[in-house]
């Protein structure tokens, strides 16, 4: 059995303003509380040379190319060891990548059948020997990756 209980007193609610009210504005705004003469000063980046970062000279980036050719049917690149989903220290899509050291890791899969690929991505998730398959090429520290090329 259900009962209603009605009481006597309702809550009104907020109260609700019919016009806006927009000559006061809030509190903390209506005064500064800064010195006018003592203005805030922001200071630039650092000239020093042994604060600041130290530039490299590379004398061209056309001398470090990397020319591979061939059919492949898919390329990974990857700028830190991906674990895959199941997070296993076994299951890590490029072992030898390290973060933040300003290069890439490849990994080309060649050839051109799809079964080549699906036993890839096979390998990648149960195994973790893909790097040891004779049609997967892996380069380590890539740093020059401009574009691909697909056949």
């Amino acid at each position: 059995m259900i009962r209603k209980i009605y009481h006597q007193q309702s809550d009104p609610g907020p109260v609700w303003e019919y016009e806006p009210r927009w000559d006061t504005g809030p509190k903390r705004d209506a005064e500064p509380n800064w010195d006018p003469e003592n203005p805030i000063e922001l200071h630039g980046p650092s000239n020093d040379i042994e604060l600041g970062s130290k530039k490299e000279h590379i004398s061209s980036w056309e001398d470090k190319w990397v020319v591979i050719k061939g059919k492949f049917l898919n390329a990974l690149v990857c700028n830190h060891s991906c674990k895959t989903v199941q997070r296993l220290s076994s299951q890590v899509v490029a072992p030898n990548a390290i973060r933040d050291d300003h290069s890439m890791d490849l990994l080309l899969v060649g050839g051109s059948e799809r079964v080549r690929l699906l036993l890839f991505l096979i390998a990648l998730s149960l195994v973790g020997i893909f790097i040891s398959l004779p049609y997967v090429d892996y380069v380590v520290n890539f740093t020059n990756i401009v574009g691909f090329k697909f056949d």
